[in-house]
Formats: structure tokens, sequence, C-alpha cells
């Protein structure tokens, strides 16, 4: 195996690469679609410390874990801050429109971002926080990158397509932007907490793969259409194996379990749900209700 790690360890590492390099800047240009959408000036400065923030962070993700490794990282999580500042940029600038709870879905995301940088410095630092560290930190990274930044720009995006959004999508978007948060503090603090936040997640995003499958079915384009259908399917089997999981509490988790987490919830929701759906927004390139406002 490269860098003689092992697989699971492999995947788990390359999965947060995929987002460095593909899911954060296509998120960002999903986010704010437009040079003259709100946030577009900072989205501008945080696009040239992209390449090589994210390089840093990939080297550092197959070095030993040490002081060198987490100073390589450092970089990316000032890239990821000036993301979340983009955030507040665009809830500025909204002026009358900024409670649209679309564009606070995706502001939500872009908030959640630092916080997947920053468990990505503990997984690299020999540290421990809040009980985590090593691979353990490394998953709380990915969760923050994926079901954090990229689940809540995905959801509020697709709000976007919907002049007037069914009723079930306020409950994805605010189930997602909950749960993001409550699955980690579930996590952390209470067994009964992961479980209730792990199904409330999962019905969210279950809605969420819903909706992606309508717009897919809208759209005239052909990768368009193939991406959402793509992030629609690939949505179901992550959703149901979270909620799986966390009946027997992610602490606890045998390792053929915690196997079956990265390669089955993992990876099918990095690449399959989050990274193809933002993809094929990203071609759509839906216009900000609120760019004008």
């Amino acid at each position: 195996m490269p860098f003689g790690l092992d697989p699971i360890t492999f995947v788990a590492r390359s999965i947060l690469v995929f987002a460095a390099w593909v899911e954060v800047p296509i998120g960002l240009s999903v986010a704010v679609p437009t040079p003259d959408a709100p946030g577009a000036p900072v989205a501008r400065f945080v696009r040239m410390l992209w390449i090589p923030t994210a390089l840093g962070l990939t080297v550092a993700l197959f070095l030993p874990a040490g002081p060198l490794a987490m100073a390589l990282i450092l970089p990316w999580l000032a890239t990821t801050v000036g993301v979340a500042v983009t955030g507040l940029a665009r809830f500025l600038a909204r002026k009358e429109a900024r409670f649209d709870l679309r564009e606070l879905t995706i502001d939500a995301g872009l908030a959640y971002l630092p916080v997947g940088a920053v468990w990505a410095i503990v997984s690299r630092s020999n540290t421990d926080l809040l009980g985590f560290s090593g691979t353990k930190a490394l998953l709380t990274a990915n969760h923050f990158h994926f079901a954090g930044f990229g689940a809540c720009v995905l959801v509020g995006a697709l709000g976007r397509r919907e002049l007037s959004p069914p009723r079930a999508w306020y409950l994805a978007a605010a189930g997602t932007v909950a749960g993001v948060a409550l699955v980690a503090l579930g996590i952390t603090v209470s067994h009964t907490i992961e479980v209730v936040a792990a199904w409330e997640l999962a019905a969210s995003i279950l809605v969420v793969a819903w909706l992606a499958g309508r717009a897919a079915r809208r759209e005239t384009r052909t990768p368009t259409r193939v991406l959402l259908a793509l992030s629609s399917l690939s949505g179901i089997l992550p959703a149901a194996l979270a909620i799986h999981f966390s009946m027997t509490g992610f602490e606890r988790l045998s390792d053929e379990a915690f196997h079956r987490m990265v390669l089955f919830h993992g990876l099918i929701n990095a690449v399959g749900f989050v990274g193809a759906g933002l993809a094929g927004l990203h071609l759509a390139r839906p216009r900000s209700l609120s760019a004008s406002s």
C-alpha cells in the first residue's frame, strides 16, 4: 500500500484530499456562482490561496504525524477561515434577502469548513481533542468537510432551483444544518443524542437525495442530469448506514464495522452524494436568488 498505510487509512486520507482539491473549490463556486454575487470579492481572494494550501494539506496527510505535518495544514486552516468569512460577507451583502433560508443554509456550510480543518490538524499533530486523535480525528475532519460544508451547500443550492421550495426542503435544510453539529456532539457526550441526531440527519439527507433526483429530471443537459441523478442515488446508502452505525456508537465500532463505515458511508457520501451533486450544480450554475439584492 502507498506510504506504508493500511488500505482503510489510505482511503480516509484520500477522501480529505478529494475535499481539498475538488469539493471545496466546486462548492465555493456553487455558493458564489457569479462575479457580482454576494461575497464574490472575498471568494476571489480565497481562490488565490486554494492551490498552495491544498497542496500543503495533501503532503501533510501522508507524512508522519508531528510538528511538520501540523504546520503544513495551518495554511489550509487559513483558507477555510476565508471560506467562512465569505459566508459572513454573503450574509451582510444580501440586504433585504439576508434571511433567505436557502442562502443561510449555504452560509452555514461555509462556516462549518474551518471546523473540519481544525480536526485535520488534530489528526496529524499527535494531539488529543475531546478524546479524539489519529484516524478518528481524521474522520471527524471528513464529517465537517462533507456533511458540514458539502451537504449544506448542496441542500441550499438545490433550494435555489425552486421558486417555492416544498415544505420537505425546509425540514431538510434545518435538519442538515443542525444534524451535522448534533451528530458530532452526540459522539462526544451522549450516545442517545448520537442516535437521535443520526436519524434526524439521515432523514434530511434522504430528502436532499429526493430533491437532487427531482432536479435531475428537470435538467435538459446530459452531464448535469447524470451527476444530479448519481447524487440522488448515492445519498440513500450512506444515510441508511449512518443510522446503522449510530445504533452501536462511533466509539464502540468494531474494526470490521469501522472499515465498512469508511468505504460504504464515507467514500460514497463524499464522491457520490456530495461530490457529484455539487459538480452537477456547478455545471448548471443556478442563479443565486439573492445575488441582486
